[in-house]
Formats: structure tokens, C-alpha cells, sequence
């Protein structure tokens, strides 16, 4: 509550029980949602359908407009379905296409094509179960499409071995079809450019996402096209590029 009196931004509560030790309750959600407008959503990591279902019909009961996201790949559509609003996702950041074929699909109430992409989610959330941690998996799969994402990670976490990147190579190009966003291979195509050399000059991570955002939207207002019609961006796509320390 001391950071949404001291903030006019949009914020989101972010609940991962396994991080943090602590479940934020549903009835403090409700309290939040009530007394502050600019606490927006929720973002969850709780392997727990029973949770979001009660804390989507509590909080929308209050607010319409309150925001719940799942932070779980494989319970996108679940959570879609029982009436929540999409998901900040860890693979999204590797082929945001599929995550977003399932949300358009059930948008447009399409149940079918929505199971046959959420078919496609659950069998890329396999590369969890073949890395040591979620960071890993992540840096590995982005690694071997061959984006511009170093696989390092900072103790206690390690990168994996030959065997693991092996592995994960096996998804690319299976049923999957897995490919990069098309933001990463204009971001690899353009890495020698000066616009690019800027970027890597900058000096903290914020201004290294605000230039790669300014030089984005610099190339999309030249061609004169939509965001999404130039690049098929998804926001879990463009984050990474912003956040990551590694480009």
C-alpha cells in the first residue's frame, strides 16, 4: 500500500509462493483492488487452478478491470478459461507466436484452434523438465535460435552442460516449427550497425531498453507499418531484448 500512495504508475502485484515463502492471500487482492486504482492486476506463479479461480471470481466481483495473469505456461488456457486475462510467461520470451495463438484463438472463441496451440505450449514446456531451472531454460532455448541472449546466469544457478543445450536443440524444428520472433532476427541482422554499437555503449540497463525501444519504433515509423505487421511483437518478445544485460 506505501508504494501505490507514492506512485502514480500502473502497478502489478506479483504473487510466486515458491520465491518468496509467502501466498498473498485473495482477501488482501480484494482490499488492494478496492482501495488503490492504480494497483492493476495481478501476476501469479502458483501451481494452484483452485486459487485462481477464487481469486478471479473475488476480484472481479469488485473490479471488472482488475488484471489477472498467470506466470505458468501450461495453465494459460486454464486460467483463460475460467475467466483470467492472459499470462507473464518465462517461454513466452523464446516463441511468444505460441502463447499468442492461444489467446487470440480463445479472444475470437475459437476452442479448437486455442487447444491445438495450447497442445503446442504444453509440449514446449517440456524443455523445464529437461534444464536445471526456469533462468536456464529460458537462455538455453534462446541460445540455440540463435538470439542475441548469452546463456550466463549468476550463482547459485549454472549453465548447462553439451547435453542439456543438446536436448533443447531437439524441440527446434519438431512439431513445434519453434523460430525466433522476427524482432530477434532483425536485432541479429542489425547487431553490427552503429544505431546497434549505441546501444551497447549505454549506460545501465534502463537506457539500453529505452534506445533498442526508440531504435524499434525509428525502423517501424520509416516503413510505415503497424508494430505488430513489421515485427509480429509480442511483449514477452521485447522484453528480454529490453532487459537483458547480455545484447
Amino acid at each position: 500500500s506505501k508504494v501505490a500512495e507514492r506512485v502514480d504508475l500502473p502497478i502489478i502485484v506479483y504473487n510466486i509462493p515458491a520465491a518468496t515463502g509467502i501466498n498473498i492471500p485473495i482477501d488482501l487482492y480484494v482490499e488492494l483492488a478496492k482501495e488503490y486504482s492504480n494497483i492493476v492486476g495481478a501476476k501469479v506463479t502458483h501451481d494452484n487452478l483452485t486459487y485462481f479461480r477464487r481469486l478471479i471470481s473475488s476480484v472481479k466481483s469488485v473490479r471488472k478491470d482488475f488484471a489477472i495473469f498467470i506466470g505458468l505456461d501450461d495453465q494459460l488456457l486454464p486460467v483463460l478459461m475460467m475467466g483470467g486475462d492472459g499470462g507473464v510467461m518465462a517461454l513466452a520470451n523464446v516463441v511468444s507466436q505460441i502463447h499468442r495463438a492461444v489467446c487470440d484463438a480463445w479472444k475470437e472463441n475459437n476452442l479448437v484452434k486455442a487447444y491445438e496451440e495450447y497442445r503446442k505450449l504444453l509440449k514446449l514446456v517440456e524443455i523445464y523438465d529437461v534444464a536445471t531451472s526456469f533462468p536456464t531454460a529460458v537462455k538455453t532455448a534462446l541460445k540455440v535460435l540463435g538470439t542475441p541472449i548469452k546463456p550466463f546466469v549468476r550463482p547459485p544457478l549454472t549453465s548447462e552442460i553439451p547435453e542439456v543445450e543438446r536436448r533443447v536443440r531437439d524441440f527446434e524444428g519438431a512439431e513445434l516449427a519453434i523460430t525466433p520472433s522476427p524482432l530477434f532476427l532483425w536485432f541479429r541482422e542489425c547487431k553490427g550497425s552503429s544505431r546497434i554499437r549505441r546501444l551497447r555503449r549505454s549506460s545501465s540497463t534502463r537506457c539500453r531498453a529505452l534506445s533498442l525501444l526508440k531504435a524499434v519504433y525509428t525502423v517501424i515509423d520509416t516503413s510505415r507499418l503497424p508494430l505488430e505487421q513489421r515485427f509480429g511483437i509480442e511483449m514477452g518478445s521485447l522484453s528480454v531484448m529490453c532487459c537483458s544485460s547480455s545484447y
